[in-house]
């Protein structure tokens, strides 16, 4: 993520847009301000803008969702967008439609990531993609400052009352934006890359059918794949795809098929050009019928029947979720799922038995071992320690050395950010602690559940890359 003045943020934006315009037919877009009766005209002083370019032709049009502070709704082509994007660079006015939008005055700074993870976007996109077994990578402007136009306190307070909302809750509905206090104008931008990967395993033929779909300006000779069993590595075999015509959705299909045993999941790491890869999908060879492999399967279609994913539970939280986003409950929830899904038998407490220094303990039988798990979505692994250290005498009495208890902190932070002296103190209890890194492989559609029990089996033994930070 780069931290840019508006010129340069705004023109970085414009470039890769004009860049990779044939992938987005049209831009959907949420818009706040007050309105300025100039005349005829309709001018729009914006305080809050969030736009997404979409990879499938629109309606065109500007709806006023709300009046005072007017909130607009609507589409735009391309080439209208990317001459907002012009007139704002210059700070100047721009056209859509019968309304004339003043860019938000004041924002200094945005912050420009490219080829980001959607599951790391804080809010849904406006209009949603089509299912997918890998994630989407978005291209993101983001950011904030300057003051509201004049008058735009005043009527959203009066909105506020009406609706019986709060300004994040409104800004959340009507905007699709959680992170805006609306004490500040406002803009975010979303260029979601049009590219997902598919595949299946053929066990009768032993064989893996892998696909790729998606929009131009991309062509198929970009891409390449590898295939591999557990961790990435740039010496594996590459494969390349051949056109098959388009998809349901009408974007570009490629394919390519290779002989593969059925002795374990496979991973598949899909990129463009040199180096490392931006898409990755896990492939089950196990036939069908196996009931580990249902079991483990079901996972999957278990949070489907709630229209969710696994995946956004197991993520650094937003700052205002929203359903299928991660909570406390979630997350714990979550963590249980996958070790019920590996067959572990679950006995859960959390937040909603309010269980002391242990939110739940998985038993597999198979091994005679007791994972005792205490989550959290924060950094705080010191203080989850001290009360993991409490309950802990009662909890190995329970089980007379029949269960051999294995304590696990995770938390949904990098393990990078934790304090080393946190991470020191607790391989020294033999308390293992698991963070977003190692839960990524619960993020893959479907989720890679050896990998899972890979982590969970790691040595609590910690090994100093580098000497310890002073201070931490």
């Amino acid at each position: 993520m780069a931290q840019l003045l508006w010129d340069k943020a705004v023109g970085e934006l414009y470039r890769v847009t004009l860049k990779l315009q044939q992938m987005w037919p049209a831009v959907a877009f949420r818009i706040a301000g007050v309105l300025r009766k100039e005349g005829d005209e309709n001018v729009l002083a914006v305080a809050g803008a969030n736009f997404q370019a979409v990879p499938v032709d629109r309606v065109y049009g500007v709806n006023v969702t709300l009046p005072n502070p007017h909130v607009l709704e609507g589409a735009l082509p391309m080439p209208d967008f990317l001459g907002l994007l012009e007139r704002w660079l210059e700070h100047s006015p721009a056209s859509v439609g019968e309304w004339i939008l003043l860019p938000p005055e004041g924002i200094q700074t945005l912050d420009w990531s490219e080829n980001m993870e959607a599951d790391l976007l804080w809010d849904p996109l406006i209009d949603p993609l089509p299912q997918a077994a890998s994630q989407y990578r978005v291209h993101r402007l983001v950011g904030g400052g300057g003051q509201l136009p004049a008058g735009m306190d005043g009527q959203l307070r009066d909105q506020l009352g009406r609706l019986r909302t709060a300004p994040q809750g409104w800004a959340r509905e009507y905007l699709g934006i959680s992170t805006w206090d609306t004490n500040q104008n406002y803009m975010l931008v979303c260029l979601p890359i049009a590219v997902h990967v598919a595949g299946f395993y053929d066990s009768d033929a032993s064989t893996v059918y892998v696909q790729l779909h998606y929009r131009p300006p991309y062509v198929v000779d970009e891409f390449w794949a590898r295939i591999g069993r557990g961790r990435w590595e740039l010496s594996l075999p590459e494969h390349r795809f051949s056109t098959a015509g388009r998809d349901e959705d009408g974007w570009e299909l490629a394919e390519f098929a290779t002989a593969e045993a059925a002795d374990g999941p496979l991973k598949v790491w899909v990129g463009r050009g040199a180096g490392s890869f931006d898409w990755q999908i896990s492939i089950h060879t196990k036939r069908s019928l196996d009931p580990a492999s249902l079991r483990e399967s079901f996972l999957s279609v278990w949070y489907e029947l709630t229209n969710q994913q696994l995946a956004p539970y197991l993520q650094k939280p937003s700052p205002s979720p929203r359903k299928g986003e991660t909570t406390a409950a979630g997350f714990e929830t979550a963590l249980a799922n996958a070790c019920s899904a590996l067959g572990y038998s679950v006995v859960f407490g959390g937040n909603i038995l309010k269980t002391r220094g242990c939110d739940f303990v998985a038993f597999d039988a198979d091994s005679s071992q007791a994972y005792a798990v205490s989550a959290t979505l924060e950094g705080n692994v010191g203080d989850k320690l001290d009360q993991w250290l409490l309950v802990e005498p009662s909890i190995r009495k329970a089980f007379q050395g029949v269960w051999r208890m294995k304590p696990i902190i995770v938390t949904a932070q990098p393990t990078s950010s934790i304090r080393q002296s946190h991470l020191r103190d607790c391989a020294d209890k033999g308390v293992l602690v698991l963070g977003e890194d190692e839960l990524r492989s619960l993020s893959e559609s479907p989720p890679d559940l050896d990998q899972f029990r890979r982590a969970l089996n790691r040595s609590p033994i910690l090994f100093p890359s580098a000497p310890p930070t002073p201070g931490l």
